[in-house]
C-alpha cells in the first residue's frame, strides 16, 4: 500500500480544482462527506489524505477521514467537491455509503 498526502500531489492542479490546502472551514464552503452512524455527527469527512491499495489487482483508494467538519478539507466550490467525491467513489473498495459534496452551512440543519 502506498500512502499519499496532499503535499505530495500537484498543488497547481488542486488549486485549479478548488481544493484549499488546510484552509479554515467556513460556512460558505463545501466538504466531501459520507454518512456514518457511529460518528459523533453522523458524518465522516474527507481529510485530504488517502492510501492507494493495489495489492489485489485493481487499485482502490482508502480515504482519510475525520469526525469533525473543522478537520475536513474545504472546497470553495460545490462542483469541485462533488468531483472529488466522484473520484473517491470510483475507486472505493466497497459500495456502501457513497461520498458526496455537502455544503457546510447545511450540516447544522441535518
Amino acid at each position: 500500500m502506498m500512502n499519499f498526502s496532499l503535499p505530495l500531489l500537484e498543488r497547481t492542479l488542486l488549486r485549479h480544482a478548488g481544493f484549499n490546502a488546510r484552509a479554515t472551514v467556513r460556512d460558505t464552503d463545501f466538504v466531501v462527506a459520507r454518512v456514518a452512524d457511529a460518528a459523533p455527527s453522523n458524518w465522516l469527512f474527507f481529510d485530504g489524505e488517502e492510501t492507494v491499495d493495489a495489492s489485489k489487482g485493481s487499485p482502490v483508494i482508502i480515504p482519510g477521514a475525520a469526525f469533525f467538519v473543522d478537520e475536513a478539507w474545504p472546497f470553495r466550490d460545490g462542483s469541485a467537491a462533488q468531483a472529488q467525491a466522484n473520484r473517491l467513489n470510483t475507486f472505493a473498495p466497497g459500495r456502501g455509503d457513497l461520498w458526496r459534496a455537502v455544503a457546510v452551512r447545511t450540516l447544522a440543519d441535518i
